[in-house]
């Protein structure tokens, strides 16, 4: 009787583990294919120089600049809505991956050199942050008696090394991937233009797929320490911003300026002194150049439009995202 009760035990533990396998180990290099790469600088350079000397100076243009926190941003949708109300305006999304505000500053004059009517830009928190220090962040409290979870993270480390394995850092996300993939909701990694006009996004279909409220509270117990943002009078990345309104001011280019949508799962783990003093940036802008920055919309969160925390997905459901900054478009041009 023992023996048969140690036999199932053994396959039931064989089953488990060869389904652990894989559901780990195979669907890792997908995951990992599913995250955008930033462009290199060469290449970030020349396919802009490329794209603006071909635009037509004398047509109405608006070109929407930022990182990726925009390429949910739909052209077409943008073009109709402004075209109801009398104004027809070729929209370009040129949104970059891992685009950063200094980056942006070296390409400003390729931007006014095509003379579009409007530029829009979408900033968030993170364009005005410096990565936090690996030797500020916080240790945890010494004490004399051993850390149970401490033990339990050397003792599974050391198998995971001595049998030669390697567990993804989150087994948890890729059992959704594999969720997904299983329901027919997984996505292949064919890079394509989204929209018409949006000429340097290249998106898989994994970021067309909008994930459950669940997937992002769990996505909060991954976050990462949150960066250092300087006051306005010592920001390196204001100064650069300043310098590229300063240059669209002076070729009497429009200017929208908004805050790209974040979730309240995320803004809820930001430090009080991290959104205060983006805050003080904000005034700052608005002040010195009298525009009316848009600020985030926190409705947003109540949507099921979510890619992940801080990206809203690239689908029809994000039509309320491209609603909005047309009606910005509309606001300035008048």
């Amino acid at each position: 009787m023992n023996l048969k009760i140690s036999a199932c035990v053994l396959i039931s533990f064989l089953i488990a583990f060869s389904i652990f396998s894989y559901v780990m180990f195979l669907p890792t290099n997908k995951i990992q294919a599913e995250t955008p790469l930033p462009l290199n600088e060469d290449y970030y350079l020349s396919v802009q120089q490329d794209f603006f000397s071909k635009i037509d100076p004398y047509e109405k243009n608006v070109f929407i600049i930022g990182s990726s926190y925009i390429m949910a941003l739909n052209t077409t949708q943008i073009h109709n809505y402004l075209a109801l109300n009398d104004k027809d305006y070729q929209i370009y999304n040129l949104s970059i991956f891992g685009d950063g505000i200094k980056k942006r500053a070296t390409t400003i004059d390729m931007i006014i050199s095509a003379k579009p009517e409007v530029v829009v830009y979408g900033i968030t928190e993170d364009d005005f942050s410096d990565p936090i220090p690996v030797n500020t962040l916080s240790a945890k409290p010494t004490s004399i008696l051993p850390d149970p979870h401490e033990f339990f993270h050397v003792g599974f480390d050391m198998i995971e090394n001595h049998l030669k394995l390697n567990f993804p850092d989150s087994p948890k996300a890729v059992t959704w991937v594999n969720l997904r993939q299983i329901m027919g909701t997984g996505a292949d990694h064919e890079k394509y233009s989204p929209y018409p006009g949006s000429p340097f996004m290249k998106i898989s279909s994994a970021n067309t797929v909008t994930i459950s409220d669940l997937e992002l509270k769990n996505q909060v117990a991954y976050l990462g320490p949150f960066g250092q943002i300087k006051p306005p009078q010592n920001n390196p990345y204001l100064k650069s911003l300043k310098q590229v309104l300063d240059k669209l001011k002076e070729n009497n280019i429009k200017v929208v300026l908004f805050v790209v949508p974040h979730h309240n799962y995320l803004l809820s783990k930001a430090p009080p002194e991290y959104e205060e003093t983006f805050d003080f940036i904000l005034k700052d802008i608005e002040e010195k150049y009298e525009l009316n920055v848009y600020k985030r919309n926190l409705g947003y969160s109540d949507l099921p439009i979510w890619h992940d925390l801080s990206h809203v997905a690239v689908n029809k459901k994000s039509q309320p995202f491209s609603d909005d900054v047309a009606k910005m478009i509309q606001d300035v041009v008048g």
